[in-house]
């Protein structure tokens, strides 16, 4: 059983993302749904959000907004190769 339940838009969060939020997700013993739409489309085009727990948070990046809800540290999503 998870701790916390983590949400997100598909089109909000890009492919490599979607890997890092799963192996943080299974690190952090969270349930990460990915959605195909939330409902949250004024959040979702302007800015990186994420569904915690049924509660919106928005931040820079979704890295942030998780290191943010967890107050810890966490490994950098991979950069996108050149």
């Amino acid at each position: 059983m998870s701790d916390f339940c983590i949400e997100f838009c598909r089109d909000n969060v890009d492919e490599r993302t979607r890997l890092w939020l799963r192996r943080v997700g299974r690190r952090l013993r969270l349930e990460i749904n990915e959605e195909f739409c939330l409902g949250h489309c004024g959040e979702c085009e302007k800015t990186s959000f994420l569904l915690v727990d049924g509660s919106a948070v928005q931040g820079a990046s979704h890295h942030q907004i998780l290191e943010s809800v967890f107050k810890t540290s966490l490994p950098e999503p991979p950069r996108k190769r050149k």
